[in-house]
């Protein structure tokens, strides 16, 4: 049985910033592409054109850094979890892992810095 004792912030923040972007990414422009469309067409008839809505075509960006926002904060957040958990772990040893080898899958030896087999 090993023992994960230690987190790494740093992966944490960067495997954190890219995922959340990413599903956020995927979550928002959707809707920032129907915004700036519904906000177009309601411009163009009323017959004002661009000038009743000035930040029609500005949808896509404002959902962008939405989605840019929600990945920072989320990054912030998780990093401080992970720090905590670091914390934690000193004092409670941290989350013991069991693993299991499958004879057919690939191996590929690597040597994990902290662990030991005795663990």
């Amino acid at each position: 049985m090993y023992r994960l004792k230690h987190l790494d912030l740093a992966t944490v923040a960067l495997y954190t910033f890219i995922m959340t972007l990413i599903g956020s990414l995927l979550l928002m422009l959707p809707f920032a592409v129907l915004i700036s469309a519904i906000g177009d067409l309601a411009g163009n008839s009323m017959g004002y054109g661009n000038d009743f809505f000035p930040f029609a075509n500005m949808g896509i960006l404002f959902f962008f850094l939405i989605a840019l926002g929600y990945s920072v904060f989320a990054t912030i957040l998780y990093t401080l979890i992970a720090l905590l958990y670091n914390l934690l772990s000193i004092k409670l040893g941290g989350i013991k892992i069991a693993v299991e080898k499958e004879s057919d899958a690939p191996v590929i030896e690597q040597p994990v810095e902290g662990l030991n087999e005795s663990e």
